[in-house]
């Protein structure tokens, strides 16, 4: 499997989320469609020069589609970059090669975010911030 993750992590863990989260409320401010904020926010720490990404998440916010009923966008953002790190690429899809990691991280990353918003619907996590 390849991956693209970087080093990981300058500084610690926690200055590192610190940061990411600072820095997506900072575009949700600005620009709102939360998906697309919180993959600018990683974008902009990880380096990332990749247009397509950020595109890409647009129609993912405000509950897939602004639906609210969905997904919330900054999630589903997140997963995004865990699959631009540890997801197949086009070679591994056509192989049918899996890996554990990009499911594992983004489970990690969805029970995570359950916990401190009490819910993955966007209308429910919207009560919560």
């Amino acid at each position: 499997m390849r991956e693209r993750a970087p080093e990981f992590l300058k500084g610690s863990e926690r200055d590192f989320l610190k940061k990411a989260y600072e820095t997506g409320f900072e575009y949700e401010k600005k620009a709102h469609f939360c998906a697309q904020c919180v993959v600018a926010a990683l974008e902009d720490l990880f380096d990332i020069k990749d247009e397509t990404l950020l595109r890409a998440a647009y129609p993912l916010s405000g509950g897939f589609g602004s639906t609210i009923e969905g997904t919330c966008g900054a999630l589903s953002g997140g997963a995004m970059i865990v699959g631009y790190f540890f997801g197949r690429d086009k070679e591994e899809f056509k192989e049918g090669i899996s890996n554990r990691k990009a499911p594992y991280l983004t489970k990690l990353l969805y029970e995570k975010f359950s916990e401190k918003y009490g819910s993955c619907i966007c209308k429910n996590v919207q009560k919560k911030i």
